[in-house]
């Protein structure tokens, strides 16, 4: 993400990096191990990555925070998909990828509005964990 930010804007990198870890799952597509079609996991993903990308930028970038929000990730999907959307009256598993993808890509977008696209990045570039007048409740809002 660093690399990406150094020449993209903070959000076009966040956005970079999904589409990248979408094709890194490629394989598995290609094995039938997923069921979402891949039409609809690369824009799952990206937004998957702004989300996950926030977090990384508000805790300094550390990569500990990258890899539980990913943990969440997973989890939170199964629950999603098993719990909820597997025990509602849907007309085929299609309508749940949409509703998947939809959900992440909503909450991608209201983020980036709300950071004004800057992904927990401060105008000058420098993550608003290393600011010395970061407060809670303004993380990202300014």
């Amino acid at each position: 993400m660093p690399r990406l930010q150094k020449r993209l804007h903070p959000l076009a990198a966040a956005v970079v990096l999904g589409f990248l870890w979408a094709n890194w799952h490629l394989p598995l597509f290609l094995v039938s191990f997923y069921t979402t079609p891949y039409w609809l996991y690369v824009p799952f993903l990206m937004g998957a990555s702004v989300i996950i990308g926030i977090g990384f930028e508000v805790s300094g970038e550390s990569t500990i925070t990258a890899i539980y929000l990913h943990g969440l990730l997973n989890v939170g999907i199964g629950v999603m998909l098993n719990e909820f959307l597997g025990k509602a009256t849907i007309r085929d598993r299609l309508s749940t990828n949409v509703a998947e993808a939809a959900g992440f890509l909503g909450v991608a977008i209201l983020l980036a509005i709300s950071t004004r696209g800057r992904v927990g990045v401060t105008p000058s570039g420098v993550p608003i964990k290393d600011r010395s007048d970061t407060r809670l409740g303004t993380v990202g809002l300014r």
